[in-house]
């Protein structure tokens, strides 16, 4: 029988080694102003990428997109004025050629800091995380050779919002 400290030292053993297991997937610093390239294996000797395209917030200011940010009226991951914003995501999937996702996809997410690639099934999620306390966020992508299927944001304070797309 094993004692109460035993026990604590194996639990410890195991959040060592299921941290070691998630760094293998880490979340990628994303260029605050340029372009990050994400990659992901699909099938067999196949791949995704996506490609997220940040900003300045200067830059980025144009009538259609601020046109679209005064219609959907909630900016994530600011306060008061961004640094960067994600200006594009570009999508190459096996054997087709490469697509931009729904600017209303992104469009609202400023200072975004880290993302991730995960596959679900015959679908892949972009995870990126940006902002700061507060305002920060946690925004996931789904998507297939089809375009997006759907959007989810949770905020730091707990709220979640969820779009679907119909590509």
């Amino acid at each position: 029988m094993l004692t109460k400290f035993a026990w604590i030292a194996l639990f410890a053993c195991a959040l060592q080694i299921t941290g070691a297991l998630a760094a293998e997937t880490p979340y990628v610093q994303l260029a605050k102003i340029g372009r990050t390239t994400l990659t992901l294996p699909f099938k067999s000797s196949e791949q995704v990428s996506v490609e997220i395209v940040n900003s300045s917030a200067v830059q980025a200011a144009d009538q259609d997109r601020d046109a679209f940010l005064f219609s959907v009226g909630k900016l994530y991951g600011r306060q008061d004025d961004a640094t960067n914003v994600i200006s594009a995501i570009i999508v190459r999937w096996p054997h087709l050629p490469p697509f931009l996702l729904s600017l209303s996809a992104y469009a609202d997410l400023h200072d975004a800091a880290t993302a991730l690639l995960v596959k679900r099934g015959e679908r892949v999620v972009v995870q990126i995380q940006g902002g700061d306390g507060a305002v920060g966020y946690r925004a996931e992508i789904t998507f297939s050779q089809y375009g997006a299927h759907e959007r989810r944001v949770r905020q730091t304070y707990g709220f979640e919002e969820v779009t679907t797309y119909t590509p």
